[in-house]
């Protein structure tokens, strides 16, 4: 597995401040599966 530098908006964060993933902007899928 290799680290990425990510950045995020607060938007991006549910109210939890948690990370949604997969996000439907960056079309992105879920890394534990």
């Amino acid at each position: 597995m290799t680290n990425a530098t990510v950045e995020l908006l607060a938007k991006d964060l549910n109210h939890a401040g948690g990370v949604h993933c997969p996000s439907p902007l960056a079309k992105m899928e879920v890394a534990n599966t």
